[in-house]
């Protein structure tokens, strides 16, 4: 029995012994670690302006936060942006003619878009036409300035002046039923340049066929006149381009040409006879509108005035001054 107490009373007394010494050896532990962190920012401090101390901070402290508040941020703006889309805005920055736009590819600005700048009261003031593209803004090259544009002016979009057009065409000149016929098929090229100028080929197969004849016992006529428009070469200048309706004026110089054939029989022999090939360049005015200008397909109403020459043939004098009619359908990139 004296035997067990002494057993019992050994254990508890090693129980005591060793709980202080293993709070002494974790209190150490962490006493150490806490040493440890010291001296690691005791390091951090010597290397103050370094790339680790900036990274530390930057990238620990102060970077996160912000980066997921800025975010949020641009997803608020892009949303607000995006219904407003690119139709209105402001100018940003002004330096010279280049203008800075607070529309981008978000709102789904192009490459020669042109935006209308008016001041707070909508006057007019110039147009900008996009040259550069980011996600939230725009740069462009300003003209037809009338007043000085300044950053908060108003922006409107008016619509995109498109490089290159071919137009499928086709011309007529009669009004009254006894004009005569100037008729047939052509295919326009175009470039258009900033400001509303354009230069434009048409290869064409215009023609005028005019076969008339009397016939009697003793005396007979007959006339054949063929004319034809080849190619024409032309300027235009495009007025309130781009838009729904853009009014034009227009001159060049046509290529064409003329077989004359006229003969007059009596008795089977031939009293007057004249025969004319003749081609000829001929300078031509136009004047006319272009529907939906700044779209990928729009329509050309136009009418041209070919001024040429006055021929002395028999049995009468004859001048080949057409008017002729233009309605074409143009595609655009």
């Amino acid at each position: 029995m004296k035997n067990k107490n002494l057993c019992i009373f050994f254990i508890v007394a090693c129980v005591f012994l060793f709980i202080p010494m293993f709070y002494v050896y974790g209190e150490e532990e962490i006493r150490t670690d806490e040493k440890e962190l010291k001296e690691l920012y005791k390091k951090l401090k010597e290397e103050k302006g370094k790339d680790v101390d900036v990274y530390y901070r930057k990238e620990i402290i102060t970077k996160e936060p912000k980066k997921e508040e800025y975010l949020e941020h641009l997803l608020n703006e892009l949303k607000r942006s995006l219904e407003k889309g690119k139709k209105w805005g402001k100018v940003r920055r002004v330096e010279g003619k280049l203008v800075e736009i607070d529309k981008g590819a978000v709102h789904k600005v192009h490459e020669r878009d042109v935006f209308i700048i008016y001041d707070s009261n909508m006057n007019y003031k110039g147009k900008v036409e996009i040259e550069a593209i980011a996600d939230a803004i725009s740069i462009g090259n300003s003209y037809e300035q009338k007043r000085k544009i300044e950053p908060g002016d108003t922006i409107k979009f008016r619509g995109q002046r498109r490089f290159m057009e071919i137009s499928l065409a086709f011309g007529d000149n009669r009004v009254r039923e006894e004009d005569e016929r100037y008729s047939g098929l052509g295919t326009f090229w175009k470039y258009n340049f900033r400001g509303g100028y354009g230069i434009d080929f048409l290869l064409s197969f215009i023609e005028k066929i005019d076969n008339t004849g009397e016939f009697g016992v003793n005396k007979s006529m007959l006339h054949n006149d063929l004319y034809k428009i080849s190619f024409c070469l032309g300027a235009k200048k495009y007025f309130l381009f781009p838009s729904i309706v853009s009014p034009f004026i227009g001159s060049g110089i046509s290529l064409s040409s003329l077989g004359y054939n006229y003969q007059e029989r009596e008795q089977g022999i031939i009293t007057k006879r004249e025969e004319l090939k003749k081609n000829m360049v001929m300078p031509y005015f136009s004047s006319g509108v272009q529907l939906f200008s700044g779209q990928q397909v729009h329509v050309d109403l136009e009418s041209r005035y070919f001024y040429g020459p006055k021929l002395d043939v028999v049995p009468e004098p004859i001048k080949i001054r057409p008017i002729i009619h233009f309605f074409s359908v143009s595609f655009t990139w």
